[in-house]
């Protein structure tokens, strides 16, 4: 999985813009149809409609993502759907709702993909049910230890530099030392403070996947952000720590 389709140039073969570029999960394996009722698809509405990236419901309407994924998107050609599995079949439990407004964090910088995080307004509230439900945010002291095993997921690429996957996509990463992606990640902002790097344990994130969640326990613990380009299997992932944010989403989302 990874992340979208690039409308911004970057400078090192790593950024994982969700404007720009799409990643899936490479090496994982298809989701239980609705198993992850709190995953949507920020689209562009566009002709064809386009999936950017990854998000998570975090309120009926609300959606957590990567700045990232938004911050070159009109709003006007916005949207988000949900309750889906097979983003290219008519299923019953799915539904697109157009976004209203987009809030990135205020020190968000596009370069270096500095506090990468934000938050997307939906025009009408999402039917919760079975197939459309809320992430488990984490508490704002939440730790995730290195070597620890974490879920991902997302509508990615399962391959560098192929379509996206048509299917919600999951596998399992091992959370490493900061350092590890601070080296593979050069000109890009990475912080122990504010970020989880980790690497494949059954998979890794490609293009598309921007936004996808990282889950630990049930819980919300990260947003992929940045990876490599070449060898998404290889690539030492960088993922937004959501529990710093915390504060920030609690006051944005008033």
């Amino acid at each position: 999985m990874k992340k979208f389709f690039l409308f911004l140039t970057v400078l090192t073969g790593l950024t994982n813009l969700c404007a720009g570029k799409v990643w899936a999960i490479e090496n994982g394996s298809e989701a239980a149809p609705n198993s992850k009722p709190y995953m949507v698809s920020i689209e562009s509405n566009s002709s064809p409609v386009t999936h950017l990236c990854n998000g998570v419901l975090i309120t009926p309407t609300i959606v957590l993502t990567s700045a990232q994924c938004v911050a070159s998107e009109p709003i006007a050609t916005l949207n988000v759907l949900l309750g889906a599995h097979n983003r290219f079949a008519s299923e019953p439990s799915q539904i697109r709702i157009n976004a209203k407004q987009v809030k990135w964090h205020e020190e968000y910088n596009p370069k270096t993909l500095a506090n990468n995080i934000a938050l997307i307004f939906l025009s009408s509230p999402a039917p919760l049910g079975v197939n459309i439900g809320l992430v488990t945010l984490p508490a704002w002291d939440t730790v995730v230890s290195t070597g620890k095993t974490v879920s991902i997921m997302g509508w990615g690429a399962t391959k560098i530099r192929t379509g996206n996957s048509p299917v919600l996509r999951e596998g399992s990463m091992k959370v490493e030392n900061i350092s590890i992606c601070q080296q593979a990640s050069s000109g890009f902002s990475v912080s122990n403070a504010t970020n989880i790097c980790a690497t494949a344990a059954s998979a890794n994130m490609c293009s598309g996947d921007g936004g996808g969640a990282m889950i630990d326990n049930g819980t919300l613990v990260g947003l992929d952000s940045v990876g490599g380009t070449t060898d998404c299997l290889a690539s030492k992932e960088v993922f937004v720590k959501v529990a710093p944010y915390m504060d920030w989403i609690e006051i944005n989302k008033q």
